[in-house]
């Protein structure tokens, strides 16, 4: 049992697979008991704090494995924690221009937060080698905020009471991670001039997560500002199940990322692995998935199943084009992963607009599928292909 938690692709697809289940149950009871047209605004501002916190990042939960022996944990928590900062500070200035509820956002930019810095403590046992206590603190997190507003909400406290008890579980677990971590032997105060550094050095990568976002969260914006919050809502649902899926796989991938260039990645290998894996997604939602909403979300049609089932086959595209940009991150390639992401968020823009505003849900799927075939063009055309 040991040696399976010292199993890094295990311990990132456990971990993910938990924080995705713990997301989905209190999307299940959110919708049930509070309404999808409240649910779809809450995405909607979710939409924007996940695009500016990834903008902001540099990347730095795979930069600090790869460049471990180059790059101290001190420089990278005080960077970690300037940048995170001013990026709740753009948020505040965005949110005094748009509409939106005051606490959706403070408990979605706070969750945020702690996640943002909670990866630096990942950076340190990914090193170590301490993949089970990353199990435990990061799945930790997820499930007792899961449980805080699943509970709230049965007894029947307000949508902003139960938010509230969400972000006090999270909040619970990263203090004990923190305290564990031992984080006053890592505050070292850096002049900015250290910062700028990882910055410049880094910015490439930055900005190819920041678009990666963008392409992956745009319709949810457009769909929030053509059509309204029910929209939001009901896309919400099909998306989280298809996130669900790529958050899994992706994070399953970056937990076997090694420190140097020497990595061995076979991407045949990883391809027909990826592959399987999506069409065993597609035909599982095939046949069970329009009875699985039914049981859970009875409110919602079957239109949620067959979006669903369309975003679980552009799926195929997605994860064939991540197994090229995996390779890049592994090389140390982030101007590949910056013209990818780059180029990607581009080109799919484009379409993205017309698309959304003419054929409102129908637009929005239809724009998954074609940006997950211009994600793997591009990937296929940006990356160098390393044979092992």
């Amino acid at each position: 049992m040991i040696s399976l938690f010292n199993s890094r692709r295990f311990i990132g697809a456990s971990v993910t697979i938990i924080q995705s289940l713990s997301q989905f149950v209190v999307m299940v009871v959110f919708i049930n008991i509070y309404d999808v047209k409240v649910f779809g605004e809450f995405s909607f501002i979710n939409a924007f704090v996940i695009i500016l916190f990834l903008i902001s990042s540099l990347g730095l939960r795979n930069v600090g494995v790869v460049e471990s022996e180059n790059i101290s944990i001190s420089l990278l928590f005080f960077t970690r924690i300037t940048l995170s900062s001013f990026t709740v500070f753009l948020l505040f200035i965005l949110f005094l221009f748009i509409e939106v509820d005051a606490l959706f956002c403070f408990v979605l930019v706070a969750m945020r937060y702690l996640e943002s810095i909670s990866e630096i403590f990942w950076i340190k046992r990914h090193v170590k080698g301490e993949y089970f206590k990353i199990f435990v603190f990061q799945a930790g997190r997820w499930l007792l905020a899961a449980f805080c507003f699943v509970f709230s909400a049965l007894l029947g406290c307000d949508v902003y009471i139960a938010l509230f008890m969400y972000l006090l579980g999270a909040l619970i677990v990263f203090i004990i991670d923190a305290f564990l971590f031992k984080v006053k032997t890592q505050i070292k105060i850096y002049r900015l001039k250290k910062v700028l550094e990882l910055v410049i050095k880094f910015y490439t990568l930055s900005i190819s997560l920041g678009m990666q976002s963008l392409q992956q969260n745009l319709p949810r914006l457009l769909l929030g500002v053509f059509i309204g919050s029910k929209a939001v809502g009901i896309f919400s649902v099909a998306y989280q199940f298809y996130n669900m899926s790529f958050m899994i796989f992706q994070n399953s991938k970056n937990f076997i990322l090694k420190s140097g260039n020497m990595a061995l990645y076979n991407l045949r290998r990883e391809i027909l692995f990826s592959l399987s894996i999506a069409i065993l997604l597609f035909s599982g939602w095939y046949i069970l998935g329009d009875l699985f909403l039914k049981l859970l979300l009875p409110e919602l049609d079957s239109s949620t199943w067959i979006i669903t089932l369309y975003l679980y086959f552009a799926l195929n595209f997605k994860f064939i084009g991540y197994c090229f940009q995996h390779q890049a991150m592994q090389f140390g390639e982030y101007t590949s992963l910056f013209k990818i992401n780059l180029y990607t968020a581009f080109l799919s823009a484009v379409f993205a607009v017309p698309l959304i505003y003419y054929f409102k849900l129908e637009g929005a799927i239809a724009y998954i599928i074609v940006s997950n075939l211009i994600y793997l063009v591009v990937a296929i055309q940006k990356t160098k292909v390393i044979k092992k």
